[in-house]
């Protein structure tokens, strides 16, 4: 196989890096982090279930498949602690949200991980209708994943190189003769190498808080989510915005953040941090993989999906490039060429 650069260090291309590790092959990163951060602000929910309309993630019966002996195993490898099992209280918003949860979770696929629903004890969560109760998910600490990825590189021999990445430089590569596979993010949508209705990036942020009111035992979710990190702090998030499409927080941001999580819990609570990233969305919802031209391939397109989708999604990569296999048609590149 021909010598690999990985461009972009965030969730895909660290993934991708674990999984070419696992086979004995050798390769190279480029990745500038300071251009693009929106894996770090990742809430890193691993849910293979959309919550605002109960649907599936298509492809969901096989990412949930490869996410335990993934992370698990990364872990050990690692000695570092990354990925989180947990449950999910859903607040409802309105009798009609118990019904369909009611008959979702009658289905054979959403009956792993929807349950029944309890009402609300606690004085400062805004739950009049009751929460339901989602089991057998889990959330990725995306911060610690990347310091472990990194640690375990400068362990094995696997070079990282912090520089700016640009489109002359792929073009020098390439005539070198190495196989580059672009793993970075929304930053690809600017070197007009896909089609311009492939990528639909939007801005999410998310703030760190301090409470004492919310528990500690399971993540929360309404219309924004509540990620327990343990010493009562809570990741909360996260907004959609498609303008500005850059790591900067905004006040607008900050204050839909407030707003949404002041409709749900009336409790006391201090920002500690509050962040911005650019989710590297397609317009069909769906990742981008293949061959974009000779010794140039993408993994990209994984939206705030990346912890669900990116083991088993690297795994059809690899046996791309190992065996000639061909990669299913709906993350096939080809359909944007």
């Amino acid at each position: 196989m021909k010598d690999i650069i990985i461009v972009g260090r965030g969730l895909a291309g660290a993934t991708l890096s674990f999984q070419l590790l696992a086979k004995g092959i050798k390769h190279h990163i480029v990745d500038q982090p300071s251009l693009s951060s929106s894996s770090k602000v990742a809430a890193g929910l691993v849910n293979p279930i959309v919550l605002k309309r109960l649907k599936m993630v298509q492809g969901a019966h096989e990412f949930m498949t490869h996410i335990p002996s993934f992370y698990q195993a990364k872990e050990v490898l690692t000695g570092f602690k990354f990925y989180h099992e947990s449950t999910v209280r859903h607040i409802f918003a309105n009798t009609g949200e118990i019904n369909l949860w009611e008959e979702k979770k009658d289905n054979v696929f959403h009956s792993q991980f929807l349950k029944g629903f309890v009402q609300n004890t606690n004085p400062y969560l805004l739950a009049p209708h009751g929460l339901g109760v989602m089991e057998g998910i889990g959330w990725l600490d995306t911060n610690s994943f990347l310091n472990a990825h990194r640690f375990f590189c400068a362990n094995n021999g696997i070079s990282i190189t912090e520089k700016t990445f640009t489109k002359n430089d792929l073009s020098t590569l390439v005539e070198s003769g190495h196989l580059i596979i672009l793993c970075n993010g929304h930053l690809l949508k600017d070197w007009e190498v896909l089609p311009e209705n492939a990528f639909a990036p939007t801005r999410g942020e998310v703030m760190t808080i301090e409470a004492d009111g919310l528990s500690e035992d399971n993540i929360l979710h309404s219309s924004i989510f509540a990620i327990p990190l343990g010493e009562k702090q809570f990741k909360v998030g996260a907004t959609y915005h498609w303008d500005k499409l850059n790591d900067m927080p905004t006040d607008d941001g900050i204050e839909r953040l407030r707003t949404d999580l002041e409709k749900v819990y009336s409790g006391k609570y201090k920002i500690i941090n509050h962040q911005a990233g650019v989710r590297p969305n397609t317009k069909d919802r769906k990742p981008i993989i293949g061959k974009l031209k000779d010794n140039v391939m993408v993994f990209n397109g994984m939206g705030s999906r990346a912890a669900l989708m990116a083991p088993q999604l690297s795994n059809i990569l690899l046996d791309y490039l190992t065996t000639g296999n061909p990669l299913p048609s709906e993350y096939n590149i080809d359909r944007f060429l």
